[in-house]
């Protein structure tokens, strides 16, 4: 018996290292590229205990030290929420050593998502690559909001309340997210609602609790806020007077910090948000007016990914400053989208063979040909060369955004999706190292 006891415990084991060896494969490549760009010199930097905390970890780092501060004058730290800086404190880690339990939290929630949305090895592994997930194994916020937006999603999409509760309230104590929850809640619950051909009682019941428990995890911010600084909700205040994130209208062109270096990843981010809008406009349509079988209708999980992408974008566009003399700065945006668990749902249904092809093609030219008017150097400026795209590169830079992103299109097609997964992969890769590289060197990056 025990031998047969000891068989099956084997046999679990080597299952579910087989479902996820996903993370093994992933680990390979990236230390096999990592080394190949570094024989080149085209990587030059080691990750150490002091490059890989520029930029917000300092803020997060202060708070876990120091608790929250408030100064009228300047930028302060209650302008970040505290549930990443708590666990940051409870383990009593060093810098590098958080950025790699934050990879591990990251590979942990793939593992979850893989299994509930029965995504594929490949599949997986693309994700996992996408030039903005490098902020994984940094000390910041992406990797816990990753996983606890993972354990929502997953709730609702295998019907678990319990699950969808505790991600929503802790996801809400790692970002300010409930604005755009609620919203994402009331649309994906109306889609659904009408595909189904229910009444809107029960959807009614579940956007007021599921509402209510982001809200209440903003309110918990606040009270900590308060109890330590002594004022309510200084995270708008400081944010609209010290990051300047107020409601601004947009001046084109858009730009981003660093010039090329960097608007090609916001840039790609932009398409992606303004596509997920685009999905919204058309199943908000079809949802009126009935325009769809139940079958067709997207899962819930994907209506509230693309509303939350949406808002995501919205909010940059229309809440960020301006790089005076030029237009709105995108600053930022690659790392609320294309590291987002919702990007990562939304790009699962888009990528499904076959599936709304030539719809989803319309809504990505669409999306590639805003973005193209968008960020064109339309006028000359003095600065331009600061953050601008310059006019005689634009056509080449703007047009290899537009190839990239028809490549997730393009995997679509059975015939050439292994490949072409394959070979985005190792572009991704190369792409997330390059940013990586560029981190540490203590350059922007988001």
């Amino acid at each position: 018996m025990r031998d047969l006891g000891s068989s099956l415990e084997n046999k679990r084991w080597w299952s579910l290292l087989k479902d996820n060896r996903f993370v093994f494969i992933h680990l390979f490549f990236w230390l096999c590229i990592y080394l190949l760009l570094g024989l080149f010199n085209w990587v030059k930097n080691m990750p150490d205990n002091g490059n890989v905390s520029w930029y917000d970890a300092g803020w997060y780092r202060s708070i876990r030290d120091g608790g929250y501060q408030y100064h009228s004058d300047q930028q302060s730290n209650v302008a970040f929420f505290p549930l990443f800086p708590l666990i940051w404190k409870i383990l009593h880690l060093n810098n590098i050593r958080m950025g790699l339990i934050n990879w591990l939290i990251c590979f942990l929630s793939m593992v979850m998502l893989k299994k509930s949305l029965k995504l594929q090895t490949r599949e997986t592994l693309l994700f996992l690559s996408l030039p903005s997930m490098m902020f994984m194994y940094l000390p910041y916020t992406e990797a816990t909001f990753l996983f606890f937006c993972s354990v929502f999603l997953i709730g609702m999409y295998e019907k678990r309340t319990s699950w969808i509760l505790v991600g929503l309230f802790f996801s809400s104590l790692v970002r300010p997210t409930a604005m755009f929850y609620i919203p994402a809640l009331i649309f994906s619950e109306f889609v659904v609602a009408r595909a189904n051909g229910e009444n809107f009682k029960a959807p009614l019941k579940r956007i007021l609790l599921y509402s209510g428990i982001s809200a209440l995890a903003l309110l918990l911010v606040a009270i900590v806020q308060r109890y330590q600084t002594g004022e309510w909700f200084l995270f708008f205040e400081v944010q609209g007077q010290f990051w300047n994130h107020k409601l601004t209208m947009p001046q084109l062109p858009f730009t981003t910090w660093d010039e090329a270096r960097i608007l090609w990843l916001d840039g790609i981010a932009l398409a992606f948000g303004i596509m997920a809008f685009l999905f919204c406009i058309v199943w908000k349509f079809r949802a009126l007016f009935r325009r769809f079988e139940n079958q067709n209708s997207p899962p819930a999980i994907v209506l509230f990914s693309a509303v939350f992408l949406s808002l995501s974008t919205f909010s940059v566009v229309f809440f960020d400053a301006r790089d005076s003399p030029e237009g709105t700065t995108l600053l930022s945006l690659n790392r609320y989208i294309l590291a987002s668990p919702f990007f990562i749902v939304f790009l699962w249904h888009i990528l499904k063979p076959g599936e709304f092809l030539k719809e989803y093609f319309i809504l990505l030219l669409i999306s590639a040909a805003i973005v193209w008017y968008c960020l064109y150097p339309v006028t000359e400026f003095e600065g331009l060369k600061q953050h601008v795209l310059h006019k005689n590169k634009a056509e080449l830079y703007l047009g290899g955004i537009c190839v990239y992103l028809g490549l997730y299109l393009l995997m679509k097609f059975k015939e050439i999706r292994s490949e072409l997964i394959g070979g985005v992969y190792c572009l991704n890769l190369v792409l997330q190292l390059y940013l990586l590289n560029e981190f540490l060197k203590q350059n922007w990056v988001g």
